[in-house]
């Protein structure tokens, strides 16, 4: 089992938590190298088994899978979930580590939302320094929420 200092190092690729299944794309140090780990649901599916990676973890309704390169990992990630509901690290050079997410998530958090605000993540930004995080709105024609937390903020 890792211990809590090497699960906080990790970098968070891509993420989705349902009420029915969740599913995560976490980037961890192998000795030198890096390798990208998907945990998820089982799929059934023969298709389902990617050849690009190897089984980590075969549990009833859970599978984990090791891969060499982020694409491979993404692309189950994708394929397993669907891609609903689910928030995937593109744009940045580095996925951002999972202290960071919980850092700020806790502080966009904290103070309930007004009446009119809505919980749901269009988007979001996390940095060693801050986080922005824009919600979509209650109604169709209300406007979006944007709310952004940091150190220098």
């Amino acid at each position: 089992m890792p211990t809590r200092s090497r699960i906080s190092s990790c970098a968070i690729h891509a993420a989705r938590l349902g009420s029915d299944a969740s599913a995560a794309v976490v980037e961890r140090k192998d000795g030198d190298q890096r390798v990208f780990i998907y945990f998820g649901p089982r799929m059934d599916a023969p298709p389902a088994d990617p050849y690009e990676g190897t089984l980590l973890y075969d549990e009833p309704g859970v599978r984990a899978y090791i891969f060499a390169q982020r694409v491979h990992a993404i692309a189950h990630f994708l394929r397993a979930t669907l891609g609903l509901g689910t928030v995937v690290s593109m744009l940045g050079r580095r996925a951002p580590e999972l202290r960071h997410i919980r850092r700020w998530l806790q502080a966009v958090f904290t103070e309930p939302p007004g009446e009119n605000s809505s919980t749901q993540m269009l988007a979001g930004w996390f940095a060693t320094g801050g986080s922005g995080v824009l919600f979509l709105p209650r109604q169709p024609d209300a406007p979006y929420t944007y709310c952004e937390v940091g150190i220098d903020l």
